[in-house]
């Protein structure tokens, strides 16, 4: 028996088609707004709170902010983790969402080292702090480079080349050479360092490094904020073609951010010579070898990073050592000689692809209403501290994160008995009656209700109160970003790329 569909009238034919289209799109929009309640939704981040691993409408120079994803089946699954970045409903007005990093967990004890930018915790008061460490995907986010300049900048054009391009020496505005051999490293490029070989010779940054540095201001002697105490710095040891390769030959890089410790990566020719070392006023306090050897005739990437109270060296891409400072917690301490220096001998070679970055500071700025900067706070149950990644130390406006530091809820009384609790930071805007010519009040209260009220209805007998409100309650998560997806154009892939 053969089926010839339907065989109806056109009339009949042509409303199945419209039903079946109908139920299509409501299906559709069933499924859209199902993905989007439970699932995933867009957002755009507005401001530069989050700068620079999340782009504002404000910051970005074509007015164009990041578009993220934001997973909100994982608040459904679990917990919000250290280091992730979540979207939330504003505590002090839960009609507007916020994006930050979660860095303070229910039950943790957080001081801010004033001295270092880090976040240290303790699970009791009474127990020694130390610092929360960074995953390296998260590290990969938060770093911030500092060299080389940009090669469009004014700051390229002390450099130390002739007219001919061809390099005189090292650019005396970033390096210099130390010792008695000062023709030892040339300037090849603004990352590119050409040693001669032979002699021992150093290599050393002319200027520390802040925790307000950027590429164009490195040169700066008069920086805001204290020197950086955690950076991380590669490069490529690419030998000289044909050139003869003395039986002993090092590289050592050295970072001492504070006059006290120091951490050495050290690169040497022969087996058991290749080092990572932490030392504190010159003795040893950490040492490890590395299964690694410097014949001047291979290439050889190298990466020292002097991170979260640990260092980490890297070699061809391959971390071999991880060493803890196990320095403690001190809030401040004074202004100290910096230094980072690169030493080498034997083998002649270019030190290639030269990067310098510094990793994030926090500010141990809070509320005055606190007294979090010297005693650090407590989380208590089913709370969270959340921080933007924006601590006034990138971009053109060094505005910082309006974040659980500063938040400030403001408490009006009325003399019905009404308590109108809102955003300190927001004054509530002021219009006339245009019936009885008195003041009124408007704002959006912390439940993002817009209330209103006169100014002869404020209670006189209940004076206006102000209470320090840092935490997000676990209620007001929404989701966790996972995702720049825009803009990815007109330059592919754009600003496409993991959130971390």
């Amino acid at each position: 028996m053969s089926d010839h569909g339907d065989q109806g009238p056109p009339t009949r034919r042509a409303a199945h088609a419209v039903r079946d289209h109908v139920e299509a799109i409501l299906i559709a929009l069933v499924m859209a707004l199902v993905l989007k309640q439970f699932c995933v939704e867009a957002f755009t981040i507005p401001t530069s709170s989050m700068h620079p691993t999340l782009i504002g409408q404000n910051q970005a120079p074509d007015g164009v902010g990041d578009r993220i994803l934001v997973d909100k089946f994982a608040n459904w699954l679990r917990d919000p983790r250290r280091w992730e970045i979540w979207v939330f409903r504003f505590p002090l007005d839960r009609s507007r969402n916020f994006i930050k990093r979660v860095v303070g967990l229910p039950g943790d004890f957080l001081k801010i080292g004033s001295e270092d930018g880090d976040i240290w915790l303790a699970r009791r008061a009474d127990a020694p702090y130390e610092i929360a460490r960074k995953p390296r995907r998260v590290r990969e986010s938060l770093y911030r480079p500092v060299y080389p300049p940009d090669a469009a900048s004014d700051r390229v054009k002390d450099m130390s080349f002739d007219g001919e391009g061809e390099a005189k020496g090292v650019g005396s505005r970033w390096f210099r050479v130390e010792g008695d051999n000062p023709t030892a490293f040339s300037l090849a490029a603004l990352d590119r360092f050409a040693y001669r070989g032979g002699a021992p010779a150093t290599l050393v940054a002319s200027h520390p490094i802040h925790t307000s540095t950027d590429p164009d201001t490195w040169h700066r002697s008069w920086q805001d904020g204290p020197v950086a105490r955690d950076i991380r710095v590669r490069g490529r040891l690419v030998p000289e073609a044909g050139a003869d390769v003395p039986p002993a030959s090092e590289v050592r890089l050295a970072w001492r951010p504070d006059g006290y410790y120091e951490y050495r990566l050290t690169l040497g020719s022969t087996p058991g010579s290749s080092t990572a070392r932490i030392l504190v006023d010159d003795a040893v306090l950490r040492e490890v070898r590395l299964d690694v050897v410097w014949d001047g005739r291979h290439e050889l990437g190298f990466e020292l990073e002097a991170v979260d109270g640990d260092l980490h060296a890297h070699v061809n891409g391959h971390e071999l050592a991880v060493l803890p400072d196990g320095r403690p917690f001190r809030r401040r301490h004074a202004q100290v000689a910096q230094r980072l220096s690169l030493d080498a001998s034997g083998a002649p070679f270019t030190l290639a692809d030269l990067r310098i970055d510094r990793d994030i500071a926090y500010q141990n700025s809070w509320s005055p209403m606190g007294s979090a900067a010297e005693d650090g706070v407590a989380i208590p149950a089913g709370k969270y501290l959340m921080i933007g990644d924006n601590q006034g130390d990138v971009g053109d406006r060094r505005e910082g994160s309006y974040d659980g530091r500063k938040w400030e809820l403001h408490t009006i009384t009325l003399r019905d008995g009404t308590v109108i609790r809102h955003d300190d930071q927001k004054s509530p805007d002021r219009d006339l009656d245009d019936e009885t010519g008195e003041t009124v009040y408007s704002v959006t209260d912390a439940d993002g209700v817009e209330r209103h009220w006169h100014a002869n209805d404020e209670d006189p007998d209940v004076p206006d109160a102000t209470e320090w409100t840092p935490f997000v309650d676990r209620e007001l998560y929404v989701g966790r970003a996972f995702l720049v997806f825009w803009p990815a154009w007109p330059d592919p892939p754009g600003r496409f790329r993991r959130v971390r």
